[in-house]
């Protein structure tokens, strides 16, 4: 779970807390997860004041926005990796981008024989 989230999986991991009342090590056990993987998501839902059960309307996107905010600073990039700035911050539900604190390496310029910069 650490590469890639999956929101069914925290949405999970909150039902088996909160409405069941399991403990951390059981929870991790039962997805497959650290414990503390587990206790990282209850911290991070109860900061954005999430109770149980969560709001109906709350898809993913919104859900991940809330646990795992962008820090300050740092400018959006896709999956492709390309930098998206502000005035291209408009996008859809399904590319919704991952956030990255470094933007991508430079690429090295490469000039025809003879020619100086």
């Amino acid at each position: 779970m650490s590469q890639k989230r999956s929101m069914r999986k925290i949405r999970e991991l909150l039902r088996l807390k909160y409405e069941l009342g399991r403990s951390h090590r059981e929870i991790a056990a039962s997805l497959g997860v650290a414990n503390s993987t587990v206790s990282d998501y209850v911290r991070r839902a109860r900061a954005a004041g999430f109770s149980w059960p969560l709001p109906a309307r709350l898809n993913d996107a919104a859900l991940e926005a809330a646990l795992f905010p962008a820090p300050l600073g740092c400018l959006p990039v896709t999956q492709s990796g390309a930098v998206l700035f502000p005035r291209q911050t408009l996008y859809t539900e399904s590319t919704v981008p991952q956030f990255s604190p470094h933007l991508p390496p430079k690429q090295p310029i490469h000039l025809p024989r003879g020619s100086q910069l």
